[in-house]
């Protein structure tokens, strides 16, 4: 393994840049060789330039192959590993900041799995990370380089990925809407911040997001919950209280009245 950490500037420094590189790097994995699960405090993309194996989100399985990316939104449990037969070679990077999450987005929205892109040239990425992974000390002069190093993958991204259409179409702004709330399904969100994280009205919001999946954001946000919510009740032991928590009701007595009318069963009853 090959990597480069920038630790000239800390996390909480890069998150208030636009657009801030973390760490990039490079690794050929033996056979079965897993990673996680683990929570990164950064977005991540993996280019798989050969073999194959498989990464975990959010209770899902999805294969990835050489040609393919595989991306992890930050502060989100996922752990990824090789396949024991053909294990996988990839590159990868790690980046932050305030428009970070709007490009994390952007690219969610060219997948079909959300997190898994395929149909890459990952040998050039791979080219472009190796002369990052190599860098040899951690000053202002080698942040800025690795920085180029991450907007040239952008770059090649958005080129290889047809990204041109501009934001004024309705139906990219609700699918990013979509992955935003699917982010985010764990965090006491209104709509007025959503509206204001993408800069239009909320009336708007509401208008297009229907128009797209035949159900309001609200509704959209609130079914989100409710489906982690039976998993967990269904998988874990965990108290009521807890998952309430975790999915960002204000206390139980809340969670379970919204639980309540949605299925017409309390939490405890639908655990039993």
């Amino acid at each position: 393994m090959q990597e480069f950490i920038e630790v000239s500037h800390s996390l909480s420094e890069k998150i208030t840049l636009d657009f801030a590189i973390h760490n990039i790097g490079y690794e050929d994995c033996p056979s079965g060789y897993q990673y996680g699960p683990r929570v990164c405090p950064y977005h991540l993309i993996h280019f798989v330039t050969k073999g194959c194996g498989t990464l975990h989100m959010q209770d899902v399985d999805l294969p990835v192959q050489a040609g393919g990316a595989f991306l992890i939104p930050m502060e989100k449990i996922a752990w990824y590993r090789a396949s024991e037969e053909d294990p996988w070679s990839y590159s990868w990077i790690g980046f932050l900041g305030t428009q970070a999450d709007a490009h994390f987005r952007r690219l969610m929205s060219h997948t079909d799995s959300k997190y898994v892109l395929t149909g890459l040239d990952t040998a050039k990425y791979h080219s472009l990370i190796k002369e990052g992974a190599h860098l040899d000390e951690a000053d202002t002069s080698r942040f800025f380089l690795a920085n180029s190093i991450l907007l040239r993958i952008f770059s090649e991204l958005y080129a290889d990925l047809g990204e041109e259409r501009k934001m004024e179409d309705s139906n990219v702004i609700a699918d990013e809407i979509r992955y935003y709330l699917e982010m985010k399904y764990s965090e006491k969100l209104q709509m007025n911040d959503v509206a204001q994280a993408f800069h239009i009205h909320p009336n708007y919001l509401t208008r297009i997001f229907r128009e797209r999946f035949a159900m309001t954001p609200k509704r959209y946000f609130v079914r989100l919950k409710m489906e982690k919510a039976c998993r967990l009740l269904k998988e874990t032991h965990l108290p009521v209280s807890m998952i309430s928590d975790a999915l960002g009701f204000d206390d139980p007595l809340a969670f379970s009245k919204r639980f309540h009318g949605i299925y017409g069963i309390s939490p405890t009853g639908y655990r039993r």
